[in-house]
């Protein structure tokens, strides 16, 4: 079942979940939620994490009232970079999205792919 956690216009989505024991009850043990952007891949790093960060804080805020379960946070980001211009351009993790991370116990995954002619991805 895909639920939605924030505005109906800034969806961000539960993926999965982890049940505990079989039993009278199912407890929910963990769950797993995905927010993107929402931009198009042409739009740069910096506008990418802006609008991401909008979503994922305003999503926090309605999680951190709701019980005491740990939240953990990954950042991933993911870059395709064309093969004329490999090095590609640098982007900057502000203190908003430090803050956020600390507070979830969170890490910074980055993957960056230099696309060459004749690949897609």
């Amino acid at each position: 079942m895909l639920e939605h956690l924030g505005p109906a216009d800034e969806p961000v989505e539960s993926v999965g979940d982890t049940v505990g024991p079989l039993g009278a009850l199912r407890v929910r043990t963990e769950s797993t939620w995905v927010a993107v952007s929402g931009l198009p891949e042409s739009s740069v790093v910096e506008e990418q994490l802006a609008a991401l960060f909008r979503r994922v804080d305003a999503a926090l805020d309605r999680l951190r009232g709701g019980g005491t379960a740990p939240i953990r946070g990954l950042l991933r980001i993911v870059q395709y970079l064309p093969s004329d211009e490999p090095q590609g351009h640098g982007f900057l993790l502000g203190r908003e999205w430090v803050r956020l991370l600390a507070e979830t116990d969170g890490v910074v995954d980055i993957d960056q792919y230099v696309i060459t002619d004749g690949e897609g991805r």
